[in-house]
């Protein structure tokens, strides 16, 4: 029997406010933004038992992701849907063309799936002013499937 990777439990190691970092395992359906759930930022097709770091850096990026995926809903009327968030150092390795040092290995990047060509130019735009309104710089690149 599959496991479902959205009721899964995932270790993680989370950073808090209080400038300590806490190893814990958290169901996938757990919310980390307001609908950003574990299952959706962790690797889970990592062999490591750890599958979600997330720093300081990665909390505000994690912020700035769901100011995106808000406008995205309220103009498309639709969620955008997460394949990669988080990557272990050996799981990133394996992805072709990824960077060996990708910010997804700081949970500092994101990719969405399913979001037409069309929109590309839309969404940069979105996301370079949340950046901007955050005192950051931020790219988006577009992959075809």
């Amino acid at each position: 029997m599959a496991t479902n990777k959205k009721t899964q439990e995932y270790r993680c190691k989370l950073w808090l406010p209080s400038g300590r970092t806490e190893e814990l395992v958290l169901k996938g359906t757990v919310h980390l933004a307001n609908n950003f759930c574990v299952w959706e930022l962790a690797n889970t097709m990592a062999t490591e038992s750890v599958k979600l770091v997330m720093t300081d850096k990665s909390w505000q990026f994690l912020k700035e992701m769901q100011k995106l995926r808000d406008r995205y809903y309220e103009k498309y009327l639709k969620g955008l849907t997460v394949s990669s968030f988080y990557r272990t150092k050996n799981y990133n390795a394996k992805v072709k063309g990824a960077s060996p040092n990708s910010a997804h290995l700081d949970a500092r990047a994101c990719d969405f799936t399913g979001i037409p060509q069309y929109q590309y130019e839309i969404i940069t735009n979105w996301w370079r002013e949340i950046c901007a309104s955050a005192g950051k710089t931020g790219g988006i690149n577009y992959y075809d499937d």
